[in-house]
């Protein structure tokens, strides 16, 4: 168990974490990064997070499931399937479907009433 990074060319990676969540406090994950984007799938949960590195360098704030970024979203989900299969990672990522972008899409917090 561990982190397993690539890296795949200029500003470009892929990782896969296999650590155990209770001692690291990370749940399991993969994701691939460029120089403005990072996408991670938490596979145990089937959750997304895509973040823009460039407005959100601390990545504070998740796009994924957002109409304007989902082209981005399915073009970084893509490479990173095709990046799991170069290098023989067994991780099972599919590529998230339009119903789990809706539901992982962030919902509004009301505080007090």
């Amino acid at each position: 168990m561990g982190e397993q990074r690539l890296r795949i060319g200029a500003g470009r990676s892929i990782t896969t974490t296999t650590r155990n969540p209770r001692v690291h406090m990370v749940a399991r994950h993969c994701g691939i990064r460029t120089e403005r984007w990072k996408l991670v799938h938490y596979y145990p949960f089937d959750e997304w997070k895509l973040f823009d590195l460039a407005s959100d360098p601390d990545e504070r704030t998740n796009l994924f499931g957002r109409p304007e970024h989902a082209a981005t979203a399915a073009r970084l989900a893509v490479e990173l399937g095709r990046l799991q299969q170069q290098y023989d990672d067994t991780t099972v990522t599919p590529p998230p479907t339009e119903r789990q972008a809706e539901v992982r899409r962030p919902k509004a917090l009301v505080v007090g009433r």
